[in-house]
């Protein structure tokens, strides 16, 4: 035999494959592993986004005090359909620009109101949800800044 040729153990052969299977397999972890904290991001994303535009609208829907009531001095939120609660609600939230669902109640007593919303996002992998949700309750206050009696 000469000094330049190679002796091969017995089995090389079968051994050639085993890195580049490994590193494919890492390879599609990572991949996965990536698209996955992106979703998880986005839903995290969509609940601090969610928050915020129920905070807002609750807001908005308290500011919107029945003339009436307030004529008689007491101040109750407005459920009328044009420019009450709901609809002041409403506007601000198709303002956003966002994909949201969302749920306005006002309490019996009218000096409160809880805003509920739903911003929907796509995730990058088909079954999962992204949504985030976000609630807030705003309640009227008198002059003296107490709470409405």
């Amino acid at each position: 035999m000469s000094a330049w040729a190679t002796e091969r153990r017995p089995g090389a052969t079968a051994e050639r494959g085993a890195l580049s299977a490994f590193v494919a397999i890492i390879a599609i972890f990572f991949v996965v592993t990536s698209i996955v904290l992106a979703d998880g991001a986005r839903r995290l994303s969509n609940i601090s986004r969610a928050e915020d535009l129920a905070s807002e609208a609750a807001r908005a829907a308290a500011a919107t005090l029945d003339v009436g009531d307030l004529a008689a001095g007491e101040t109750r939120i407005d459920l009328a359909v044009d420019d009450g609660a709901t609809a002041q609600a409403a506007q601000l939230l198709a303002a956003s620009g966002d994909d949201v669902d969302f749920r306005v109640q006002v309490a019996d007593d009218r000096r409160s109101v809880r805003v509920d919303v739903i911003v929907n996002g796509e995730s990058i992998l088909p079954g999962f949800d992204v949504r985030g949700h976000g609630s807030h309750i705003a309640r009227v206050i008198d002059a003296a800044g107490l709470v409405a009696p």
